[in-house]
């Protein structure tokens, strides 16, 4: 794109109103984020995946990661992470034990004989995969994220065989499930 005379003006209109602001933000004094975060109770932390770690990414503890093919679990990438955190004094949250949106599915789900009944089995391997998932990573994960994006974009349905699944393994750490 080509810079003109008006586009000139705008950037140094723009420049001259943000050195204005007062540099808060950059004071070498103010409380980090975590610090106001305890301050009200509250925890603050980020996403840790690939970039932190060579072979990582951020889906370690998706299903696809931890079941690549049915019945197989899969946990060494997740503990790495857990390792790291635990190492650091960093509570580890579990995102996420099911995220309805295809791309954080298992792509053997898309031919999976399910059987006669494939609302059962579907429910059956869901609760299967949540409770082995949990109960390898017990008190470890401090919380877990059951359902990401927990209503159906195309059907408007709450995803609830997941949350009927995890209640029963560590009800108190898991996230969005009503006590």
């Amino acid at each position: 794109m080509a810079w003109s005379r008006r586009h000139v003006v705008k950037a140094g209109l723009s420049g001259a109103a943000l050195a204005q602001l007062p540099a808060r933000a950059a004071a070498p004094d103010a409380p980090s984020l975590e610090t106001l975060a305890h301050a009200k109770g509250m925890h603050f932390g980020s996403a840790l995946g690939g970039r932190g770690f060579a072979d990582l990414r951020y889906s370690e503890l998706k299903m696809p990661s931890i079941q690549p093919v049915p019945g197989e679990f899969h946990f060494e990438r997740a503990e790495r992470l857990l390792e790291f955190a635990t190492d650091h004094g960093i509570a580890m949250r579990g995102h996420s034990l099911l995220w309805h949106h295809p791309r954080w599915l298992p792509r053997w789900l898309d031919s999976h004989d399910f059987g006669g009944d494939p609302r059962k089995s579907a429910e059956a391997l869901l609760t299967d995969h949540i409770r082995t998932t949990t109960t390898r990573f017990g008190k470890c994960i401090c919380s877990w994220d059951v359902v990401n994006e927990a209503v159906d974009n195309v059907t408007g349905e709450a995803i609830a065989a997941a949350f009927r699944a995890a209640p029963d393994r560590r009800p108190e750490n898991l996230a969005g499930v009503p006590a």
